[in-house]
C-alpha cells in the first residue's frame, strides 16, 4: 500500500490538525483523574501523548502489516482518541467495537475486519488476533513513531455484543466534514451565541459522558475542541459522579441519551424539590445552560420539566450510518404546528432530507420513511472479510433510515420505527432477530414465542397451556431467567408475556406481532388468558 503524505486532507492527519493543533501550546485542551488526583493537559502535553503512544504501539505491532485493520476495545478514557489517532499515525485502520463485546460477537467482527490486532483492557486470547495492552501503552511518557504514515478510514462496529454486528466505514476526510457542519450549526445558533456573551471561550467546559465507540461520543470532542473547548472527563460515568461534575468542574454543556438526561434532572428534583429556573441555577450554577439528548424517545414530561427550568436542551436526531446527527431543535423553541410525534427539529449536517411514503413515491415534505442523501455526511461502506465495499455500489446513493417521520415546512417530526427494531431509554438499538437467536433454548421448550417492543423495553410473548397457572415455578421460566441474566443489561427482557392460548399467525406460519400487539393494546380482552411476570432486575413500564 502506498501512503502520500502531502494528502494530509485525506487522511486522520487533517482531523487532528483541525481539532488540536488550533489550540495554543499551553491550552487546556483536557482535564480528567489520575489516580483520585486532577490531570490538566495542555495541547502540546496532549500532542506529545499521542506521539508517545504511537511509538509504543509500533514497537508492539512491529511484526502487523501496515494498512490493516486493529480493533479498539476500551470504555471511554482520557487516552481513547490519542489511542486512536496513534494507530491512524502510525498506518493502521481502527476499528471501534464494544468494551463488553463476546466471544461470538468478536469472532464476527473478527471475520468481518480481517483483524490483525486489538487493543483492549484485557487479553482475549483469540486465535489469530494479536493482543496489545491498553494501559501498557498508554503508560508511555516520552518517544516519537519512527515512521508516521496517516490512514485514512476508520470503522464504527455496531451491535457488537452479538453475533449480528455491522461494521461502518468512514473516510477521514467524510468525518472532518461531518464535524464542520456540526460544529458550525451548534454555534451559529442563537441559544449558544447568547449563552457564551458571558461566558470565556476557556471556560466553555464540555463534560464528557457517551462512549466514544459510538459514532456522535467520537464526534463531540473535535467538535468542540475544533471551537477552542476543555473536554472534562469525569472520575466515572455513574449518574452521581456526573450530576457532581456538573457542579464541581463548572460545565457549560453535555450531551447524553435520555436515560442519563432524566436520572440527572431527577438527582436534581430530589436536591431541589422545587423545579424553577432559580433552583436549577443554584444547583448546577450559572453556566450550565447547554445540552444536547438523543438516541431513544422523550417523553412530553420531561420535556416540561426541562422547559420549566429555562435550560437549553436540544434534540438531535440521528444514527451511525448518518453521522451521529441529522437534524436537531431546542424543546424551548418547538413550534406548534399540530403535528403528532415527537420535535427533532431541522436538518443539519449537510443532510438532503427525504420522505419516502407508502406507494414508493418520493418527495420532499409529507408522512413515510426519513430517507437522506449527501456524499460528505453518510458513511462510505461496509467491510467484508478485511475489504472495503462502498456504499453506492452496494446500496445506492440514498441512505433509508428505517424511521418514520413527518416533514413539514422543513421542520421533522419523529413517527417510530418502520420495522421491529426497539430503541431502548439508553439509545441501544436492541433487534428481536438477536434475541431470537439469545434465547434459541426456547424452540425445543415452548411451541409460539417471539419478542415486541412495549414502552421502548423488550418483551418476551409466549404460548404454554401446561404451565400457565405456574409459569414461575416451571422449568421453563428458570431457563429464560438463566439467559437473560447471561445478556448485556440493555437487551435483558423488561417482562414475559405467557398466553393461555394459541398466538396468532401469519401466512406464513410465524407469530403475528401486529396482531399481538393490537391485543395487548386491549387488555381487557386477555384478563383471564393472559399473565405478565415482570423480570428481575428489570423496572417495569
Amino acid at each position: 500500500m502506498q501512503y502520500d503524505r502531502n494528502n494530509v486532507r485525506n487522511t486522520f492527519e487533517s482531523l487532528m490538525a483541525h481539532s488540536i493543533y488550533g489550540f495554543p501550546n499551553d491550552y487546556p485542551i483536557a482535564e480528567c483523574y489520575e489516580n483520585g488526583e486532577k490531570r490538566i493537559y495542555s495541547r502540546d502535553e496532549y500532542v506529545a501523548k499521542i506521539e508517545a503512544i504511537a511509538a509504543a504501539l509500533e514497537k508492539e505491532l512491529a511484526d502487523v502489516e501496515k494498512g490493516r485493520w486493529i480493533a479498539l476495545r476500551h470504555r471511554t478514557h482520557v487516552y481513547w482518541l490519542p489511542v486512536f489517532l496513534a494507530l491512524e499515525m502510525i498506518g493502521y485502520k481502527v476499528m471501534s467495537v464494544d468494551e463488553n463485546i463476546n466471544g461470538n460477537g468478536l469472532a464476527r467482527v473478527m471475520e468481518m475486519g480481517n483483524l490483525a490486532a486489538i487493543v483492549s483492557h484485557a487479553p482475549l486470547n483469540m486465535e489469530g488476533l494479536k493482543d496489545v495492552s491498553f494501559e501498557a501503552v498508554t503508560a508511555a511518557e516520552t518517544g516519537k513513531p519512527e515512521k508516521v504514515c496517516w490512514e485514512t478510514q476508520m470503522c464504527v462496529c455496531t451491535s457488537g455484543t452479538s453475533s449480528a454486528a455491522k461494521t461502518i466505514v468512514f473516510n477521514a476526510e467524510v468525518i472532518l466534514q461531518m464535524q464542520k457542519n456540526i460544529k458550525n450549526f451548534i454555534f451559529a445558533s442563537p441559544e449558544v451565541v447568547q449563552s457564551l456573551w458571558n461566558i470565556p471561550m476557556n471556560e466553555a467546559r464540555v463534560l464528557v459522558t457517551l462512549p466514544m465507540r459510538h459514532i456522535f461520543g467520537f464526534e463531540v470532542p473535535m467538535i468542540f475542541w475544533g471551537q477552542g473547548c476543555t473536554m472534562v472527563f469525569p472520575k466515572n460515568n455513574g449518574v452521581l459522579e456526573l450530576t457532581e461534575a456538573i457542579r464541581r468542574e463548572r460545565i457549560w454543556f453535555t450531551y447524553g441519551v435520555p436515560a442519563l438526561w432524566k436520572a440527572i434532572f431527577r438527582i436534581y428534583q430530589n436536591k431541589c424539590g422545587t423545579v424553577s429556573p432559580e433552583t436549577f441555577r443554584e444547583f448546577f450554577g450559572e453556566q450550565f445552560t447547554h445540552g444536547m439528548i438523543g438516541g431513544a424517545r422523550i417523553d412530553a414530561d420531561f420535556k416540561n420539566m426541562v422547559n420549566s427550568t429555562g435550560f437549553c436542551l436540544s434534540n438531535a436526531y440521528g444514527g451511525t450510518e448518518i453521522g451521529g446527527s441529522v437534524s436537531t431543535g431546542y424543546f424551548n423553541t418547538e413550534p406548534d404546528m399540530g403535528i403528532a410525534g415527537e420535535y427533532s427539529g431541522v436538518a443539519m449536517n449537510g443532510h438532503i432530507t427525504k420522505i419516502i411514503q407508502e406507494d414508493g413515491t418520493i418527495v420532499d415534505e409529507g408522512t413515510g420513511e426519513l430517507a437522506v442523501l449527501g456524499n460528505k455526511c453518510i458513511y462510505n461502506g461496509i467491510l467484508e472479510h478485511g475489504e472495503f465495499v462502498p456504499r453506492i455500489e452496494r446500496f445506492g446513493e440514498m441512505y433509508r433510515t428505517g424511521d418514520m417521520f413527518t416533514i413539514k415546512d422543513g421542520i421533522l417530526f419523529y413517527q417510530g420505527r418502520c420495522s421491529n427494531m426497539i430503541v431502548n431509554d439508553s439509545g441501544e438499538n436492541i433487534y428481536p432477530e438477536e434475541l431470537e437467536e439469545d434465547f434459541s433454548l426456547l424452540e425445543t421448550m415452548t411451541s409460539q414465542f417471539c419478542f415486541i417492543g412495549i414502552d421502548d423495553e423488550p418483551v418476551l410473548l409466549l404460548h404454554t397451556a401446561d404451565c400457565y397457572e405456574n409459569f414461575e415455578e416451571s422449568e421453563l421460566f428458570a431457563a429464560i431467567q438463566k439467559r437473560n441474566g447471561e445478556l448485556p443489561h440493555y437487551k435483558r427482557l423488561a417482562s414475559v408475556m405467557v398466553f393461555r392460548d394459541p398466538l396468532p399467525k401469519t401466512l406464513k406460519g410465524e407469530v403475528s406481532k401486529k396482531d399481538m400487539l393490537n391485543e395487548i393494546e386491549t387488555r381487557s380482552k386477555l384478563e383471564d388468558a393472559m399473565r405478565e411476570i415482570t423480570m428481575k432486575g428489570k423496572r417495569k413500564a
